[in-house]
């Protein structure tokens, strides 16, 4: 996806937002710089509050213009979608609360 997203829209610059626990799986794709990368740390409710305001912060003041919630499992991933003030907000159907994204790519049933 990273690479395609390279490709197609050359000058960009992709930031990507995940689980501290998460963070080696990208590191070795090699595909987003260290320095676009926010991480959450959901071990403790402390350490997730803190990294979560801090994340919506650099989310904010990076101006996002579109967001990619590819979490099908999780909906906190789309308050922060909603939170990061992107205009153009992507994400699967069946995990939208509210409006809080501005496109919704349609899950095929009994495809989890």
């Amino acid at each position: 996806m990273f690479v395609r997203l390279k490709t197609k829209i050359p000058g960009a610059s992709i930031h990507v937002l995940q689980f501290a626990k998460n963070r080696e799986v990208l590191d070795l794709l090699g595909v987003i710089p260290e320095a676009n990368v926010l991480t959450l740390d959901d071990s403790s409710l402390g350490g997730l509050v803190g990294d979560s305001l801090k994340a919506i912060r650099t989310l904010r003041a990076l101006e996002v213009d579109a967001v990619i919630d590819c979490e099908l499992f999780a909906r906190i991933s789309s308050i922060f979608s909603w939170l990061s003030g992107a205009p153009l907000r992507v994400g699967f159907h069946r995990h939208i609360p509210g409006r809080s994204c501005t496109r919704l790519v349609h899950q095929p049933p009994g495809d989890v």
